[in-house]
């Protein structure tokens, strides 16, 4: 979870929504109980806890619930889980493969094959991954048994290390792996967990090793056959050493050497202890221009993934007129042609620079795009005939994406830096009542309010670039909130880091804002705790992907700061509507 407004909402005087802890889907708090009335052990971090092996005369379901208690050791080791399986089951046993949690009780049963429902589990992939929920089947795991010198032994066990989700919460910890668009222009994160502790380092190297998972989506510069020696070490100075092997060449390329250290030092300084590091490949180190081979880890900010040189600018519409109402600035309408009421806007969105405007007609049928500051420059039209088109969104490359919420479903189009109108086909958005949609500043997602039969939800597709930026493919929408027990309706979303969403639901006349992970680990909104109550209707929320910028809900009575004490200088006209920062 970004934890970059938490504490701050908890001091949240205007109480105008409901804030939601933007805890990660995995894992829920609860303990795992045996079937016996038993409580699993899961030791708190720092601790020791080397389980017991298996014991005289125990019968096949003790053999696997004690099994599943050994992979909780403290330490992480599977040396004492190994012990409850036969000799080839042990040679053959990679938990590595995957991680799946689970909370609950456990209650295996059979006798020579032995049945465990996993209660509430989750299956993250070798790289940290989040993949889903485990349901039906596929949360039931089976243990074929066998006798070993008249003791009961697991013949097969599941290439996981299953775990529960507590045990999991004390020991790992959400991160990103830094990796590049397609065209080298910007990061692309990608939130993976990781185990915490002193090897935290060698973990973020080894996994930004592995490349990404979607090609198409990012790409790397790490040399493709390279591994990573026994670990990195840290310095008491907080200097990182990086020594990759497997590949007999160097990094010669200026260019390629400074973006595989721009992925390196982003992924590297999510670890406090580490200030600088040095990385040598194929025996050579890796260099800065200026021949330095020590690197700080705050290198590359001109790729950060919410645009360094993107406008923090605040816009809002006025009687009409955008206007800019900047915190400190007061409120004074743009001096470009939208200025003015003349062209009758309903919702708008400015580009990173905060130099292009697209402002969509106050029926829905049309998207304008014209300068914000610059009234000399002519007002075009971009897209027309829609039915209901919604607020549109821009990415780092200029494009412009756009929602047409029309009786046969939704309609998605991007408007090219260079004019051109394509429609776009989105698994699980186009065709389907959808009432938002908003794309990533890095522009490698694209999330959309989808509305179903049980109530709303948000979706998440990866969007797949081929030659020149190109559009080739969006992956299958991956749903990363709903509501489980009750039907929500979602009102807002837009993005508070790149990698989290804040989320503005309505359940049973109750306003809430949520910070969600957009990896999907935070789907079920019923398992967020409330922190702040109120019934007055939300209308937008209005945030940014950049620490340091206040976020902002819109009422009836207009715009509150999220999150912080109202400062004088965050105050806003409450008359003002469609508040946005640029994206």
């Amino acid at each position: 979870m970004s934890g970059r407004r938490t504490a701050g909402v908890a001091a949240l005087l205007v109480a105008v929504v409901l804030l939601v802890s933007g805890c990660v889907r995995l894992p829920v708090s609860g303990p795992v109980v045996a079937e016996s009335g038993e409580t699993t052990r899961t030791e708190t971090p720092g601790t020791f806890y080397v389980p017991s092996g298996p014991q005289p005369g125990e019968s096949p379901t003790d053999i696997v619930r004690h099994f599943m208690e050994a992979m909780t050791a403290t330490p992480l080791q599977t040396g004492v889980a190994r012990e409850f399986l036969t000799d080839d089951a042990a040679g053959s046993w990679e938990p590595d493969r995957e991680t799946i949690t689970y909370s609950g009780a456990l209650r295996p049963t059979g006798g020579t094959e032995v049945s465990l429902r996993l209660p509430d589990a989750s299956r993250l992939d070798r790289t940290g991954t989040w993949l889903g929920d485990l349901t039906g089947p596929a949360s039931v795991l089976g243990f074929p048994m066998s006798r070993v010198d008249g003791e009961w032994r697991i013949a097969e066990a599941p290439d996981a290390l299953v775990v529960p989700e507590t045990w999991f919460d004390d020991r790992f910890r959400p991160v990103s792996l830094y990796f590049f668009d397609p065209e080298a222009t910007i990061l692309v994160p990608e939130p993976v967990f990781v185990p915490d502790g002193e090897q935290l380092a060698t973990t973020l190297v080894r996994r930004l090793l592995d490349g990404p998972r979607l090609p198409g989506v990012s790409r790397t510069f790490l040399p493709p056959e390279a591994s990573l020696g026994l670990s990195v070490t840290v310095s008491r100075s907080g200097v990182a050493e990086v020594t990759l092997q497997g590949t007999g060449r160097s990094v010669a390329d200026p260019e390629v050497a400074s973006l595989l250290l721009t992925q390196l030092g982003w992924t590297l300084r999510q670890d406090p202890s580490i200030d600088a590091f040095r990385l040598v490949v194929g025996g050579e180190p890796v260099r800065l221009p200026d021949g330095t081979s020590q690197v700080p880890v705050d290198i590359g900010g001109e790729f950060a993934p919410w645009v360094s040189a993107s406008s923090s600018r605040l816009f809002g519409l006025l009687d009409g007129s955008v206007v800019d109402v900047s915190p400190g600035e007061g409120t004074a309408a743009v001096a470009g042609p939208f200025g003015t009421g003349d062209y009758g806007l309903g919702e708008i969105a400015v580009d990173m620079a905060g130099d292009r405007l697209a402002g969509v007609s106050d029926d829905g049928t049309t998207v304008l795009v014209g300068a914000v500051d610059d009234d000399g420059t002519e007002v075009r039209t971009v897209l027309s005939g829609g039915e209901d088109l919604g607020k549109p969104s821009w990415d780092h490359a200029g494009r412009l994406w756009t929602l047409d919420r029309t009786a046969a479903g939704g309609r998605v189009s991007l408007v090219t830096p260079g004019g051109e109108l394509r429609e776009l086909d989105v698994p699980g958005v186009t065709g389907r009542s959808v009432k938002r949609m908003i794309v990533s500043r890095d522009g490698s997602r694209l999330v959309s309010v989808v509305r179903g039969p049980e109530g709303d939800s948000v979706v998440v597709n990866r969007v797949r670039y081929g030659d020149e930026g190109g559009i080739t493919l969006l992956t299958a929408a991956r749903t990363v909130f709903a509501g489980r027990e009750e039907p929500i309706r979602v009102v807002d979303v837009a993005w508070s880091s790149p990698t989290t969403l804040d989320v503005v639901d309505r359940s049973q006349r109750i306003w809430s804002v949520t910070e969600v992970p957009v990896d999907g680990s935070g789907a079920n909104a019923d398992d967020q705790t409330p922190l702040a109550l109120d019934r007055t209707p939300v209308w937008r929320v209005a945030s940014a992907p950049e620490d340091g910028l206040p976020a902002y809900v819109v009422t009836a009575d207009g715009a509150e700061v999220l999150g912080s004490l109202l400062r004088t200088s965050d105050e806003v006209d409450p008359r003002v509507r469609g508040l946005t920062y640029v994206g």
